[in-house]
């Protein structure tokens, strides 16, 4: 009797994660009229906005903890907020041409340990 509640339980689970899903799919479609109505290119350059300054001789020192390893490369935030800003963003040229060359501890520690 027990095996056949927990059966139950996780198919109630399973669907409540669909629905869920589900329901996800719809806010995001209603919540993002804007950017869907502009041509991708214009989209595109609104995102820019979002997008933290560039690193400059004047700036630098300001411009450094968005790069900093232990922080989410911004694209990454901004696609997450939905499927068309997702979309958008893989296809938009400008938001992949940042590379970063920081050093972290990370690949010493591999290189020292293998």
């Amino acid at each position: 009797m027990a095996e056949i509640w927990r059966e139950l339980a996780e198919a109630l689970d399973q669907n409540l994660l669909e629905e869920q899903a589900q329901l996800r799919i719809e806010i995001n479609h209603h919540h993002d009229k804007l950017l869907k109505h502009l041509p991708p290119e214009v989209a595109g350059r609104v995102l820019r906005f979002c997008l933290p300054p560039e690193p400059t001789p004047d700036n630098f020192t300001e411009s450094l903890p968005w790069c900093e390893s232990n922080t989410k490369p911004f694209h990454f935030t901004l696609g997450a907020i939905c499927k068309a800003w997702r979309a958008l963003l893989w296809t938009y040229p400008y938001m992949w041409n940042v590379m970063d060359l920081s050093q972290s501890g990370r690949p010493h520690i591999i290189l020292v340990t293998s």
